[in-house]
């Protein structure tokens, strides 16, 4: 048996699998809802990204307190509608079908994801952090806070593709070669360029900075790129806590917080409120022209 919820699930989530079944039978479920959604692709400006990357935070700690990690945060499962009360526009979660309770997830589980916004190490299937310096070998597994990075590569994308109607002169080249490195085309590329900018997350400014973004702009991109310091800094951090040896090998749920997530939605709302106004095109205008 499993439990359906009737009607909108409310404005986090888009879909509802069947997490409450007592084990990992799927079962196909549709919903129709009254609103009709987007993806993250078509949001119109970064500064609407950022308020419907909220909603995601909230919506991925809220499946960290269930228990269970999604999976495959990507730019089509990522949702937003207009809220025809309120005028705003609302983040969603959606595509659970790989979602999973964190407690199930083992070492040899298949890889799911979406390559181009899947955090590092499990791209890598292994840890990020210098493991050969603590006294215990963590094994890998899947956590929250992968799905987390995700949401933050989403977010680069963005700052990457969005770019003010007035911007005077892009170097097309220089964008192209920094973006296709990030986001490469063809995904069975290596990933040591992501790798690399999570240890030095300046490095995206400085890109950006060399194919043409406002200084005003790339000041307050800053913040938001800098929350790679903040996934490497958690990482570290779970490293040096021993993992259960119950059920597989992982950290168990009294060490992932709210802290990351809090600090996550901080910086998406003082990105948004921050960033010059204006109307914005995407990348892929200006490369056609």
């Amino acid at each position: 048996m499993s439990e359906e919820l009737p009607g909108d699930t409310g404005p986090i989530f888009h879909d509802y699998p069947a997490l409450l079944m007592k084990n990992d039978t799927r079962f196909r479920r549709r919903i129709v809802l009254k609103r009709s959604c987007s993806t993250f692709y078509e949001v119109p400006s970064l500064n609407v990204a950022c308020k419907i990357g909220k909603d995601i935070v909230q919506g991925l700690n809220l499946l960290r307190e269930a228990g269970f990690i999604h999976r495959d945060i990507s730019g089509g499962n990522c949702l937003f509608y207009l809220d025809e009360e309120t005028k705003r526009r609302c983040g969603k979660i959606a595509d659970l079908e790989y979602c999973k309770e964190y407690l199930k997830i083992g070492a040899h589980d298949p890889i799911s994801g979406t390559k181009d916004f899947m955090a590092v190490e499990v791209e890598k299937r292994s840890f990020f952090a210098p493991s050969g310096r603590l006294p215990f070998k963590p094994e890998f597994h899947r956590h929250y806070l992968h799905d987390l990075e995700s949401l933050y590569w989403l977010m680069v994308w963005c700052a990457f593709v969005l770019v003010p109607d007035g911007i005077q002169q892009v170097d097309v080249e220089m964008w192209e070669k920094a973006f296709f490195e990030l986001f490469p085309l063809d995904t069975s590329e290596n990933i040591s360029r992501k790798a690399e900018m999570l240890y030095c997350p300046g490095e995206l400014s400085y890109v950006l900075d060399k194919s043409g973004w406002d200084s005003d702009t790339l000041n307050v991109l800053e913040d938001l790129f800098d929350l790679g310091n903040d996934f490497r800094n958690e990482y570290v951090r779970l490293q040096k806590i021993p993992q259960e040896e119950s059920g597989g090998r992982r950290w168990a749920q009294e060490h992932f917080n709210a802290d990351i997530y809090d600090k996550f939605s901080k910086v998406l709302d003082s990105v948004g409120s921050r960033l010059p106004p204006g109307k914005q095109q995407t990348m892929w205008k200006i490369r056609g022209s």
